[in-house]
Order: C-alpha cells, then structure tokens, then sequence
C-alpha cells in the first residue's frame, strides 16, 4: 500500500492515504519529499472491516482533496486456518474487509464522481492453496466482483480494475533482505493506460516466481486525486 500511493504521487497524483492501526507518517513524508504536486498529502484512518465506515473513509478523502478521481483498495487481511478449523467469526473478518469493504468503499466512491478504481487481488482467488479456503473465497469473489462492475461502468466511462500481485514483502521484509545481501524482488505500477482488468504478475504455486512483469494500471490519463486504502500492507 505504501509503495503505490508514493508511486501515485510520483507520477502527480494527489493522494489521501488510508490506515487501519499503523501511524501513516512514514508514507506521508516519502509523498512529501517527492514535492511533485506541491500539495501536501494526507490521511484518513477507519476500520474498513465495519460496513458504515467504508463511506465515511471515502467521504473524509473526497473532502480533504477536493474530490476523487480514482480509488485503490488495498485494505485487506489473511489467516492461515485448515478448513475444518475456520469458525464463522473467521469467515466473516476475511469476507467483510476482503470483499465487502472494496464493494462499500467503491459504491461510495462512485458517488464522488470517482473515474477509476483498483482493486489488490491474490494468487489464492485463481488457484487452490490448502488451509486458506475462507481468504480464498474472499478473493475469488472480488475477482467476480471486478468482472461484474467492469462490464456495468464501462458505458459510463468509468475504469475497474484488479492487480494479483503474486508474493509481496513489506518494506520491512525488503530492507532486511537487502541487508543480508539476499534478493527482493521490486516491481513498480505505471499509471498508463491497460488493456486488460486483470493484471497478473506470474508466480508458481510451488512459491518460485517463474517470470516477473512490468504491469500498468491506470487511474486516468491524468490522474489528480487518489485515495488509497490500506496503506498498511
């Protein structure tokens, strides 16, 4: 999450970063140094797992940038839990902050005028991994999900768009790897005009990447205002 809204901005974006329980400081100041918009970024925090603030996240980021031309939903939480063993409390958490937060936050979105929505996928949507039924379920769903409102808006000129990132490392993870001289695989998301609404980075279900891509995802041709949540992960 932190990497795409600094990318967004990178590339002129004005961004409003959204968290859950981490400080967002450390996103804010890499977006601040960048001093491409010369508009200072900014933040919002909710728990996207709790239906009503879904619209009031939205609603907060359209309001401190002045409006919203694409949202990115990154917000989203795993568990590893054999099939027998997952309870309805568990299935819950995963389907209601997987899927039904992105389905909330971009009906919301819609409302603001929002032109361009991206959502953060997973390998376990395409294919079975044991001991992650629920996650994937979650995840196949907003595939079906992504297919579904892209066909809607798409008369409306509105873009939907989902990313199945493969394995990704939080800063942290790369940090440590790079100290100790061992490779991290770093991709970067050009905000050009795609092709397809799915975008795969290729990785073997054994856990070895087979190929690595360049992807692009667009928020517009011009995107101006961006509000990512989940800047967490």
């Amino acid at each position: 999450g932190q990497a795409i809204a600094v990318e967004a901005a990178r590339q002129g974006a004005r961004v409003c970063v959204h968290t859950s329980s981490t400080r967002p400081d450390e996103t804010l100041a890499q977006i601040e140094a960048l001093a491409v918009t010369g508009s200072p970024a900014v933040s919002v925090r909710g728990d996207l797992g709790e239906p009503a603030e879904c619209a009031r996240v939205v609603d907060a980021a359209a309001a401190a940038l002045g409006g919203l031309d694409g949202l990115v939903s990154n917000a989203g939480i795993t568990r590893e839990l054999a099939f027998e063993e997952t309870t309805p409390d568990d299935f819950d958490l995963l389907l209601g902050l997987n899927l039904r937060a992105p389905f909330l936050c971009a009906q919301r979105a819609l409302e603001h005028g929002c032109r361009s929505m991206v959502s953060i996928g997973s390998i376990h949507g395409r294919g079975g991994l044991p001991r992650h039924a629920a996650y994937a379920a979650s995840k196949g769903g907003l595939s079906a999900f992504t297919r579904s409102l892209a066909v809607e808006l798409a008369p409306r000129g509105v873009r939907v768009r989902k990313i199945i990132p493969g394995d990704a490392m939080r800063p942290s993870k790369i940090k440590a790897k790079l100290k100790r001289n061992e490779p991290a695989l770093v991709t970067t998301i050009h905000f050009t005009d795609p092709s397809a609404y799915e975008l795969v980075s290729l990785m073997g279900f054994d856990g070895l990447w087979m190929d690595l891509e360049h992807h692009a995802v667009s928020l517009d041709s011009a995107p101006q205002l961006c509000a990512w949540t989940g800047a967490d992960g």
